[in-house]
């Protein structure tokens, strides 16, 4: 079984394929949305992973930094 580390570093094309179909209905961004407004905030994304949310987050936020 490989790390989280390997599967980033060595499986992110696939792990990425696999993700993808978390959000499949497209409905993560409306529910972040009804948590907390995107309008003007600032956001600080620590441990991006294959940088999925971070990519459907940026279009919708003031500022960003990614670490």
């Amino acid at each position: 079984m490989p790390t989280e580390k390997e599967v980033y570093e060595k499986y992110a094309d696939e792990y990425e394929r696999l993700i993808e179909q978390e959000d499949y209905q497209e409905n993560l961004l409306q529910e972040i949305e009804n948590l907390v407004s995107l309008v003007n905030l600032d956001v600080a994304d620590f441990g991006a992973g294959t940088g999925r949310l971070t990519r459907l987050l940026a279009p919708h936020i003031r500022s960003k930094k990614w670490a």
